[in-house]
């Protein structure tokens, strides 16, 4: 699958995701959300957040992800570049 439709596949399951959660407000877990420092990425984690999830914050810019999760005690900011596999590997082992 090329780069572009993955990302365009992964930002629709997290869409798919936010509705579900929407429509079901007593379920809680953990996500992992990547590109959570802006746009998409972090109106779906602050809504996660909002309904007590526990939420991986994945992103490049370690300073913003900080921000979000000063704000946030269920928020864990985690630092990385997708496009590198040992960034993504440090992340989350």
């Amino acid at each position: 699958m090329p780069a572009i439709a993955e990302q365009e596949y992964l930002t629709w399951r997290l869409v798919i995701r936010r509705i579900r959660l929407e429509r079901n407000p007593t379920l809680t877990g953990t996500i992992l959300i990547t590109g959570a420092s802006s746009g998409i990425g972090l109106e779906t984690a602050e809504a996660f957040l909002a309904k007590g999830w526990t939420v991986g914050l994945v992103a490049r810019s370690a300073e913003r992800l900080e921000a979000i999760a000063s704000r946030h005690s269920r928020a864990v900011p985690l630092p990385a570049d997708v496009t590198r596999a040992e960034d993504v590997e440090a992340a989350v082992v």
